[in-house]
Parts: structure tokens; sequence; C-alpha cells
């Protein structure tokens, strides 16, 4: 069993680093990962979660949870699962790479990233 524990700690690992990596590359903000499985992803400027939720299904095809369910201070953000296997998130990260443009409007507060 400790063994199973290992790996499935090690496969998250790795899938956490991509997903972060790949989202920091296009200066995406988001809540780096202490634990568990969700990563939690900021909202751009004008959707607040359960509007960036509908988007992401919509337009992309990513299902993602709100982030509103854990509080307040979820309002703004959407979690995603890396639950995933590595193709699916790989193709989940690409996409929204794609989108940055979003996060980077001028006059947004990540545009000083770009």
């Amino acid at each position: 069993m400790i063994h199973f524990l290992e790996e499935q700690s090690a496969t998250f690992k790795r899938r956490r680093d991509l997903f972060e990596a790949k989202l920091a590359e296009k200066h995406i903000p988001f809540e780096p990962m202490k634990g568990g499985i969700f990563l939690w992803l900021a909202t751009p400027e004008g959707y607040d979660g359960e509007q960036f939720v509908k988007y992401l299904l919509e337009e992309q095809s990513i299902l993602v949870a709100p982030g509103i369910p854990f509080g307040e201070h979820g309002r703004n953000y959407v979690r995603i699962s890396l639950a995933l296997n590595d193709a699916q998130l790989l193709e989940a990260a690409n996409r929204l790479q794609s989108l940055s443009a979003l996060y980077h409007k001028e006059g947004s507060v990540c545009d000083d990233k770009n």
C-alpha cells in the first residue's frame, strides 16, 4: 500500500508541476498548490467563477468547478482537477494558455505581467 501511495503522490506532483509551469509561461494567475488534487485558477477580469466555468465548458470544452462553494474568497476562482490522464491534462493546459489574452487585456490586473 505504501508503494501505491508513493506512486500516486509522485504522479500528482509531476502533474502539478507541469500544469503550473504551463500557466506560468503565459502569466496566467493561479494559487500555487500546497497539496490535494485541485488547482485554484483565478478568473480573468470581468468573469466570476460561475461565468468562467460556463465559458470554459462552452468555448474550450474544459470542465472545471466554481470556487464559490468554498466561500466568498473563491468567487473569482475556478478549481481544476489534476485527476486526469497526462494527455488530457496537457490538452487542458494548452487550451488555457490560448486564453492568455483574456488575462492580459490592457488595464487588467495581470497586464503588467505581459
